[in-house]
């Protein structure tokens, strides 16, 4: 019979990023019944190709004060996807009466840094609490990794190619991203080397500075890739800094890169220690 599938809800900010992607890789290999609401509208289309009910901006939708307790009152498990301080996810928390349910929060972010602060209330709201990283959980906290799933990337062919390539693929937003990040560029003094960066973001804040510092002809600012296995396939490294107080768990984007065999230079950070070890 089908007395073994779960009703599982979903409730996410959006379904962009590392966040998007883990949310949607989930549900694609998962033999339940998921449906997912996400709150604010999603600008990318990935949503679309999705293995589950999709409410893009039901934030939005005029019924959505009865629509939302609905939802959660027919699920069997309701996981709320906390990726830091959504205005939407929190008025939600707040200012809504959740059915009972069986609630999940899972913490896409470490709450290691202002503004993003894993307080006792919001660690109470839910039955469990669960963080996708051992960092900033506590010793009697549950972590789940979170992924997007790496088999795709271990068996890529590199592809021999001319000059040094340096790649980075994700965040190009100073929340994430180093401020320095074309200053390192710039500095580099590799001969024929070359910057290529894919993101999905608005990279002009980043040729803005490149243009300014004149080395703009080093980089190359794809946009958002249909796939980012070719890129991967050539990058030499994986050049990815991060500012010191970002509030990142598993960084996908480096945990495909080095399944796809490309080395990464990090930062110290919390985060990015507790991924690559040094020269392993």
């Amino acid at each position: 019979g089908t007395s073994n599938i779960m009703k599982i809800l979903h409730i996410t900010p959006h379904l962009g990023g590392g966040l998007g992607a883990v949310i949607l890789a989930l549900v694609a290999k998962d033999a339940n019944d998921h449906s997912i609401i996400s709150l604010d509208i999603n600008k990318n289309a990935d949503w679309q190709q999705a293995n589950a009910d999709v409410y893009n901006g039901a934030y939005f939708f005029g019924n959505f004060h009865t629509f939302l307790p609905e939802r959660i009152a027919a699920a069997d498990i309701v996981v709320l996807h906390w990726g830091g301080n959504h205005p939407l996810l929190y008025d939600i928390m707040v200012n809504f009466h959740f059915p009972p349910c069986r609630l999940v929060t899972w913490a896409h972010a470490t709450g290691i840094h202002p503004p993003f602060v894993i307080s006792k209330r919001l660690k109470e709201f839910p039955d469990r609490f669960i963080y996708t990283s051992p960092v900033g959980a506590g010793q009697e906290d549950e972590v789940i990794w979170s992924t997007v799933g790496v088999d795709k990337f271990l068996n890529l062919k590199r592809e021999p190619h001319e000059g040094f390539i340096v790649g980075f693929t994700g965040t190009a937003d100073f929340g994430k991203l180093d401020r320095n990040f074309i200053k390192l560029c710039a500095a580099v003094n590799v001969p024929g080397v070359k910057f290529v960066v894919c993101s999905g973001d608005s990279q002009q804040h980043l040729i803005d500075e490149a243009k300014e510092l004149g080395v703009l002809d080093r980089f190359e600012f794809m946009g958002r890739v249909p796939s980012i296995l070719p890129y991967l396939a050539k990058f030499d490294v994986f050049g990815y800094p991060l500012q010191p107080k970002h509030f990142g768990t598993c960084e996908q984007a480096l945990g495909e890169a080095m399944a796809a065999g490309c080395v990464p230079v990090v930062m110290d950070n919390p985060t990015e220690k507790h991924i690559v070890k040094h020269m392993e």
